[in-house]
């Protein structure tokens, strides 16, 4: 028998009971969204296994023919039968009309509708001084709202673990991010999940990132909060990367009406 993942091991009945999701999944490429990606994976293969419908996944990528020719390399074409991919531009694709046309154009809709958003920029571009606003908030929040419109069931959220003075400024990474949770907390008819994430890491190869460097001081310095050093109270907890990227699968692939929620003060829900 082949080596189940941290998702089957924890949550196979769950992911039997629910019914198929359709994900759209952004930053499918990356070092956290490859993963939670292959953990959507093996959930399809499950639920295949004892005959109930797979779900799909809809990838998000700026370059959707490249990414789809790498993924059937690794996973083969039955892995791949529920998986399609298409093209968006999160530094670009910032109105409300065009997000709604584009996954309402897809077929997606509905309560089992989900949009996984784990695209994020941590640092800027010097070609495009409003990067990092354009991918950590002005292109989800139109997404946001078009999900909304199309009567998605769930949106689940990168977020950083900051501090008040990072949130509020001091790191961009981090206001855009704050800004962005603001906002989606405040969709009245959108359930919404925001995963806190710190220093990611890999046990597997030993780094942090995707770049593949081991860790180090400058790994440390990219990071989207500011780590404290001397007295070891920093505000930073790392997490292992396959452990994220599991339970983020598990939210995406399961009923949010069964978890707990918070409510803002703009929302209908009692």
């Amino acid at each position: 028998a082949r080596n189940l993942s941290p998702l089957l091991r924890f949550a196979s009945a769950a992911l039997l009971e629910a019914p198929p999701k359709q994900i759209a999944l952004s930053g499918p490429a990356g070092f956290l969204g490859s993963r939670v990606l292959q953990s959507v994976l093996d959930a399809h293969e499950h639920r295949r296994d004892h005959g109930l419908e797979p779900g799909e996944v809809i990838l998000l990528s700026s370059s959707p023919g490249h990414l789809m020719s790498r993924l059937y390399s690794r996973y083969g074409s039955k892995r791949m039968s529920t998986v399609r991919a298409t093209r968006c531009d999160y530094y670009y694709q910032h109105d409300f009309d065009s997000w709604r046309d584009q996954l309402g154009s897809l077929g997606m809709g509905g309560p089992d509708a989900v949009f996984v958003n784990l695209a994020a920029l941590a640092g800027p571009r010097s070609d495009r001084p409003d990067a990092m606003m354009a991918v950590n908030y002005r292109a989800p929040i139109a997404a946001a709202r078009a999900c909304e419109a199309l009567g998605f069931g769930h949106w689940v959220q990168s977020s950083t673990q900051a501090v008040k003075a990072e949130r509020a400024g001091q790191v961009p990474y981090s206001r855009w991010k704050a800004m962005a949770d603001y906002a989606l907390a405040r969709i009245d008819r959108l359930p919404v999940s925001v995963f806190t994430l710190g220093l990611l890491y890999s046990k597997e190869q030993g780094m942090v990132s995707q770049r593949g460097d081991n860790i180090n001081m400058v790994d440390l310095a990219l990071l989207p909060i500011t780590p404290i050093m001397g007295n070891g109270r920093a505000p930073l907890q790392p997490l292992e990367v396959e452990d994220a990227a599991s339970r983020i699968a598990y939210v995406s692939l399961t009923q949010p009406t069964r978890r707990p929620v918070q409510v803002s003060e703009s929302s209908g829900y009692d």
